[in-house]
């Protein structure tokens, strides 16, 4: 059985219900749970009753140092801090095997459990996704403010190894997680992981992490339905799924999903 965590609050509850229908959509047997950030968020999950689906509160998840960091950043920063410290909570108190932190903006088009056996066969203990920006100078000044990975589907392994990483990276976010330019919150930690820890792996299906920052990067497959083919290589990958960065409702019949 998968399981994944993921954190939203009431201004970002459309997202993560679309998040939920389609894991539900593509999968049977999984855990996600959701770190509702804000009290309205929390009394909506758990009238809805979703199925997979368990409700983490605030003031269960929160220890004192989370209280004071949220009083001192913004909504969006505090957020990135707890990313971390999110699934060191799934793992230390309900004991789970593994857990892989999702991005809330995220629909999945296929089961991930291809991305989960990919990290299993490698003998990691932690998978991340790079951003997948492309080459030339437009993707190295967006991998320098951005960084090379991005934190949307961040699987830890509850061992020794595993932990190891997720402590490290949940201290350096209480410590500092900013919106600032080259910053960019919890994501930057990870440029260091792949050469520090060799129970990192970089997952290597480019059909997750699909984005408006590098689909330009992919054609879809005109003979297979459900297939995108990468440009450069001519690779063909399952398209998992896409994560929907930046969206935005222009009118009732109109989206804006910011591809660039």
């Amino acid at each position: 059985m998968l399981t994944f965590c993921t954190l939203f609050d009431s201004n970002y509850l459309d997202k993560g219900l679309v998040l939920c229908e389609s894991l539900n959509k593509v999968m049977t047997d999984f855990k996600l749970y959701i770190l509702a950030m804000d009290d309205k968020c929390a009394e909506i999950l758990n009238k809805l009753q979703l199925k997979n689906v368990i409700v983490i509160t605030r003031k269960e998840f929160e220890d004192d140092e989370l209280k004071e960091i949220r009083k001192q950043r913004s909504r969006a920063e505090y957020c990135w801090t707890c990313s971390a410290s999110l699934i060191d909570y799934v793992l230390e108190i309900y004991k789970e095997e593994f857990c892989t932190y999702i991005d809330s903006d995220l629909y999945f088009y296929k089961n991930p459990q291809c991305l989960i056996e990919e990290m299993l066969e490698a003998k990691a203990s932690v998978q991340i996704v790079e951003h997948g920006f492309g080459t030339g100078r437009r993707a190295r000044k967006q991998e320098q403010n951005s960084g090379r990975f991005c934190v949307q589907f961040n699987t830890f392994r509850n061992n020794t190894e595993g932990r190891e990483v997720l402590s490290t990276w949940k201290q350096q976010c209480r410590e500092h997680c900013s919106m600032e330019v080259n910053e960019m919150g919890d994501q930057k930690y990870l440029a260091q992981w792949p050469e520090k820890y060799p129970q990192v792996h970089i997952l290597e299906h480019q059909g997750a992490g699909v984005a408006p920052w590098n689909i330009a990067r992919f054609r879809k497959s005109k003979e297979k339905d459900g297939v995108i083919i990468e440009k450069n290589t001519k690779k063909e990958y399952e398209m998992i799924f896409y994560h929907f960065h930046h969206l935005e409702y222009i009118d009732e019949h109109t989206v804006n999903i910011n591809a660039f």
